[in-house]
């Protein structure tokens, strides 16, 4: 139940992070290209890895979760000032999507 309630925190906190903190003018250009896109990659692995390992979801759900925070960042974006959604971003958010749901299920199998 910690566990859980730890893992619930840890993703609303990356939430907040994503939609408050990088709605802040000084999120505009905080990583430069091609860095950006692994930090794509590793954010939304890892929330991947809390809504799967740490609340307990199945990983259909976590997979969905996470695609859908994603997006909803791109958009997001398209009103926030010297933002702009990106399509290679979505991109890099399904491969650390993707990589998490790997690592998961083939961890579960062991």
């Amino acid at each position: 139940m910690i566990i859980k309630v730890f893992g619930a925190v840890v993703v609303v906190f990356l939430l907040l992070a994503l939609f408050v903190g990088g709605a802040q003018p000084q999120a505009v250009g905080l990583f430069e290209p091609p860095m950006d896109k692994v930090v794509h990659s590793f954010y939304y692995a890892f929330i991947t890895q809390c809504l799967g390992r740490l609340i307990g979801l199945r990983l259909s759900l976590s997979i969905f979760l996470a695609l859908s925070i994603s997006i909803a960042d791109e958009v997001h974006q398209l009103y926030l000032p010297g933002r702009s959604a990106d399509i290679l971003d979505l991109i890099a958010d399904g491969f650390g999507i993707t990589l998490s749901a790997l690592i998961i299920r083939l961890s579960s199998r062991v």
